[in-house]
């Protein structure tokens, strides 16, 4: 693209602006877009070449005897659509290319959905979605909720059967106007060069929408009736959190349908890898939690010319010291998703030898066991930056402010940390961490402590006072774990539809797609929704090499993934509905 469309572009006045101030709202959890939500995570990488785990040991819990198991394939018998052909094929390009053309960015200072003039730009989507989607919007019922939230439902013959429920979100990152000449086309032109659909929210998360969408209209026209009742939901503030998007949809649908409703539910989520020439499939079946934690000083003002030996500041940057040189320690159980994906993937390679026996004696029962849990726990930890977020609970210290003027001591000097908390742990756990961490340094600097609503420790003639407090409303206990193994329907449903997904594509071989459970670093609209079901799979049907540039330049996705997405999409949902339980 020329520079001067470019630049135009840029300059345009409908774009937004960006507002870096302090203080803001919480960072929010990112998924796909920091690449770490690749649920076996890459720390496996360097553990793996072929082989198989040895035979389980004497003693092994009954949980662990039986590794890596597979579902069978399921293929439909119900009708599908062959979206290969060209016509089929073109009109899913232009779906999501103009999907892309409207820009639904959610910036995280959006709250006030009807004084917003922001969020209008959602209308437009909305008249899109219906104008392109004529058949699914004429037999499906549509609620809008919250002005902006759509769910849908596709309503099946037998009442009695639990929803399969189908969400996405219509929010996209911003882009940043500093950085629209480095797109290789513009990021809201939802260009397609005959190979790639480029544009923001290509990939992240419009082609999960679009995909859920299309398969409808697709089986509608085909004159595809559900038995079992379809449910698809469409937040539109994911990238802020979801507080006025998903949480409202949430509500509505536990009103509407009550707790434990649904079948299963399938939002976006890791995807597949190509590893030691297999194919692998890594939904995550849980999320850590989040807490974001504002960390105060108060102190004594007064003229910086006879300073005390640590300022306000100064003694902030102690408490911060303090926390960053006592992380959380890493932790391993046997219900961490992690433990399976390790298994899995020891049983189509071979692990490092002392990673190797540590696994296996971790499948003891008894003290060894438990050991043995804990050393492989550090083991992962030690690997990567990735490993170790994986096995533990991370701090970081990302917002700091104090002092108003050079030469007048801070009275107040503040911090907040993001905390992404182990599947294995718990907010208040972590709250009882920072206070032990803490409460030595309050002790020998003669400060006063308060955490989280309580006081720890009242000093007389005190220099001042540390505070820690939630921030943001932002505390989430890490997610239910949702089930991963053949016994789970659940799991058989999504599996199996991937398994025949993979099976039946154009360029299929003889090699299988292995699933594997994973963990989610990031957290999804799916933490509103956890009283619908207790099997949640964040997975999105996408080879990782297919899309690239999420939440930064030059976003953009393989046509053909897009494709294979719907067809994923019409296969799960014919296949829930040739099952007749609950």
């Amino acid at each position: 693209m020329p520079a001067s469309e470019k630049q135009q572009y840029r300059d345009d006045p409908s774009l937004p602006t960006h507002d870096s101030s302090y203080p803001l709202s919480p960072p929010q959890s990112s998924k796909r877009k920091h690449l770490l939500r690749l649920l076996g995570l890459c720390l496996v990488g360097s553990l793996l070449t072929y082989a198989s785990l040895p035979a389980a040991p004497h003693g092994v819990t009954p949980t662990t005897q039986s590794v890596c198991q597979q579902s069978p394939i399921l293929t439909p018998r119900g009708n599908t659509t062959d979206l290969y052909s060209a016509e089929p094929k073109r009109r899913i390009i232009d779906w999501l290319s103009g999907a892309v053309q409207v820009p639904t960015e959610a910036y995280d200072d959006m709250s006030d959905v009807e004084g917003d003039a922001r969020f209008k730009v959602f209308e437009a989507f909305h008249d899109y979605l219906e104008e392109k989607f004529p058949l699914l919007y004429q037999h499906l019922s549509v609620e809008k909720v919250n002005t902006y939230g759509l769910a849908y439902e596709w309503t099946g013959s037998d009442e009695s059967l639990k929803p399969l429920m189908l969400t996405a979100h219509q929010d996209v990152v911003p882009v940043e106007r500093s950085t629209v000449l480095d797109w290789e086309y513009p990021p809201f032109s939802g260009h397609y060069d005959g190979t790639y659909i480029w544009g923001r929210g290509a990939s992240d998360d419009k082609t999960g929408l679009i995909s859920i969408m299309s398969a409808v209209e697709l089986l509608l026209e085909g004159g595809y009736a559900p038995t079992r009742t379809v449910v698809i939901a469409h937040g539109f503030d994911e990238e802020c959190g979801g507080k006025v998007g998903a949480m409202a949809l949430g509500q509505y649908l536990e009103e509407k349908y009550g707790k434990d409703s649904m079948l299963m539910l399938v939002d976006e989520g890791s995807g597949l890898q190509e590893r030691y020439g297999q194919m692998i499939a890594e939904p995550a079946t849980a999320e850590k939690g989040y807490l974001d934690v504002e960390l105060s000083i108060a102190t004594a003002g007064g003229h910086s010319s006879v300073p005390p030996p640590h300022t306000g500041i100064g003694l902030l940057a102690l408490a911060i010291n303090e926390l960053e040189s006592h992380p959380v320690a890493p932790r391993m159980s046997r219900r961490n998703p992690l433990y399976s994906a390790l298994q899995c993937y020891a049983h189509y390679g071979e692990l490092d030898k002392e990673v190797k026996d540590t696994l296996k004696d971790a499948a003891r029962e008894g003290k060894k066991g438990e050991r043995a849990l804990k050393k492989l726990g550090g083991l992962i930890a030690g690997m990567s930056p990735e490993g170790k977020a994986s096995v533990t609970t991370t701090r970081a210290v990302d917002l700091v402010k104090g002092g108003v003027k050079v030469n007048a001591l801070p009275e107040l000097s503040q911090a907040v940390i993001n905390h992404r908390i182990n599947a294995d742990s718990s907010v208040a756990e972590l709250q009882d961490q920072m206070i032990d961490v803490l409460q030595p340094l309050t002790e020998a600097y003669g400060l006063s402590f308060n955490a989280f609503g309580k006081e720890v420790s009242s000093v007389k003639d005190a220099r001042g006072t540390l505070t820690l407090a939630e921030a943001f409303n932002s505390a989430l206990e890490p997610a239910p774990i949702s089930p991963s193994d053949t016994d789970s329907a659940a799991w058989n449903l999504l599996s199996g539809s991937a398994k025949s997904t993979w099976s039946t594509r154009k360029d299929a071989d003889h090699t299988d797609l292995i699933m594997v459970p994973g963990l989610a670093i990031g957290n999804t609209d799916t933490k509103r929704y956890w009283n619908l079901t207790r099997n949640i799979y964040r997975f999105g049907y996408l080879v990782g090499k297919d899309a690239g540039g999420i939440h930064t330049v030059n976003e953009h996705i393989k046509a053909d993934a897009v494709v294979e997405a719907v067809r994923f999409m019409q296969n799960l949902i014919v296949n829930a509905d040739e099952y007749a339980g609950n």
